[in-house]
């Protein structure tokens, strides 16, 4: 298991009620059940301080919603917990980070 960083600047400003799909590669797993599946460093906030970023997981895939409103050319920087398996070597394919 292990803590990856994700950089990105996404290139089209995220509106209130947007969200983030972070779709990893097919042979990595996401830890669903660890502490601090994924740590928010910079570029997300809470909409307000009683109504937080919220983190969830379906099919898969991480969806980051709820968060304030996000300017293009703004850097979110977040570490998600992934699971490559020993099994698996060789390359991968690319992480996808949408946004809707």
């Amino acid at each position: 298991m292990q803590l990856y960083r994700l950089q990105f600047v996404p290139s089209n400003a995220l509106g209130l009620g947007s969200c983030i799909v972070i779709k990893p590669p097919g042979n990595f797993q996401v830890v669903a059940n660890s502490f601090q599946l994924v740590v928010i460093e910079s570029g997300l906030y809470n909409q307000q301080e009683d109504n937080p970023v919220l983190v969830t997981i379906a099919g898969g895939e991480l969806q980051i919603s709820n968060y304030a409103a996000v300017r293009v050319g703004s850097l979110v920087s977040v570490r998600v917990r992934l699971l490559n398996p020993p099994s698996t070597y060789g390359p991968t394919s690319a992480i996808s980070i949408l946004t809707y």
